[in-house]
This record gives C-alpha cells, sequence and structure tokens, in this order.
C-alpha cells in the first residue's frame, strides 16, 4: 500500500462536540493527513439535520474540498 495514491479526507466537527471531542477529530485529521473544519457554536447532532438551516461554513467548506479535487459544486447548494 505504500505506492497508494492518498484518499482526500476532511472532517467537519463541532467546536463543543461533547460525544466525540474536538481532539478526536483532530486526531482523524492528522493520521489521515486530511483537512478538520471546526464549526464555532456546534455540538455533534447540530451539524446537520432537517430541521436546521445549513451552515454556510459547512458549504464553504465543502466547496473548497470538491474544487481542490477538480469537482466544482458551485451550484449545488442553490
Amino acid at each position: 500500500m505504500d505506492n497508494a495514491d492518498p484518499i482526500p479526507l476532511l472532517v467537519i466537527h463541532g467546536e463543543h462536540d461533547t460525544i466525540s471531542p474536538l481532539e478526536d477529530g483532530r486526531a482523524i485529521a492528522d493520521a489521515g493527513d486530511g483537512a478538520i473544519v471546526v464549526i464555532t457554536d456546534a455540538g455533534h447532532k447540530d451539524l446537520y439535520s432537517s430541521k436546521t438551516p445549513t451552515r454556510p461554513e459547512i458549504v464553504t467548506a465543502l466547496s473548497a474540498f470538491f474544487k481542490d479535487l477538480g469537482t466544482d459544486l458551485s451550484n449545488t447548494f442553490d
């Protein structure tokens, strides 16, 4: 596996997550040579929900991540 291409990794983590501590999210990102985006004022279950509006910082992070991979998502979240 030494010659395998790296797998892109983006960890999106709530700053106030009490189920999976932020340190765990950072460790996952570091172990996978990935990136982490910390969402301020978010916990574990309020990052993604059909009952809450999409957080703009998540949309921005995902768009930038996929753009870096060569995928344009500019119209996906309109």
